[in-house]
């Protein structure tokens, strides 16, 4: 796959504005329970946006969610 078709596929990724800030936060490094603060959220709802952000990425876990904030 070349660096063109992988740019354009992250781009037709659409994030709702609270996972791409979840997404933001994990790139930072911060826990569920951290994020869950800051947001002013549940744990469970933070788990919940990450579980709909790994599908949407097709990301195994944090870490490729980062790689692909980064991408």
């Amino acid at each position: 796959m070349t660096e063109i078709t992988i740019r354009q596929q992250r781009r037709a990724i659409t994030l709702t504005p609270q996972e791409q800030q979840v997404v933001k936060l994990v790139a930072e490094g911060k826990t569920d329970h951290e994020i869950a603060n800051e947001l002013v959220l549940k744990y469970a709802t933070v788990k919940t946006y990450l579980r709909s952000i790994r599908q949407k990425l097709q990301a195994r876990n944090r870490v490729e969610i980062v790689r692909w904030y980064y991408g």
